[in-house]
């Protein structure tokens, strides 16, 4: 008998495993080759209908967006603005957004007369509307006087890009 019990010290009982994980790497390769050939065989059995690729098409054209086209040689127009107290100079510098080319070409050639319009309508704004942060009036007025004049389309924004209050 006590050699039976040597016999079975002897014999090394089974370790649990010391990295249960170890098939888990495994399993999710076996996973991502059956999700991959079932996309390979669903994309080729099902076909892409034609109207939605056509529909996908005219969606996309109507997305693409436009560059905006500035107008910027609207600078360092100096004016005396109304002002109850005192006299102030202000220059202003602008950049204007147009709707199309034939716009751009239109200010540009008609420059002195829109640069004496709004020389003159810019007089007539108070110091308050000009010290405004949004500036709302000042851009209302700009857009609504340059609109008025213009005949090959019209202004869709305003920029004041530099303003100096002395």
């Amino acid at each position: 008998m006590a050699e039976e019990e040597e016999e079975q010290d002897a014999i090394p009982e089974p370790k649990p495993s010391s990295q249960p994980g170890r098939y888990l790497v495994l399993i999710l390769l076996i996973l991502v080759a059956e999700a991959g050939v079932g996309y390979v065989v669903l994309d080729r059995v099902i076909p892409v209908p034609e109207g939605l690729t056509q529909e996908e098409d005219e969606v996309q054209e109507k997305m693409e967006v436009k560059d905006p086209i500035y107008y910027t040689q609207m600078l360092d127009m100096i004016v005396n603005p109304i002002s109850p107290t005192s006299s102030y100079l202000v220059r202003f510098s602008f950049a204007l957004e147009v709707s199309s080319e034939s716009t751009l070409e239109e200010i540009g050639i008609r420059h002195d007369v829109l640069w004496d319009l709004l020389l003159r309508n810019l007089e007539s704004l108070n110091i308050q509307d000009i010290r405004d942060p949004e500036k709302k009036r000042l851009k209302g007025m700009v857009l609504k006087v340059l609109n008025a004049e213009l005949k090959n389309g019209d202004v869709t924004g305003v920029y004041v890009t530099d303003i100096v209050v002395q």
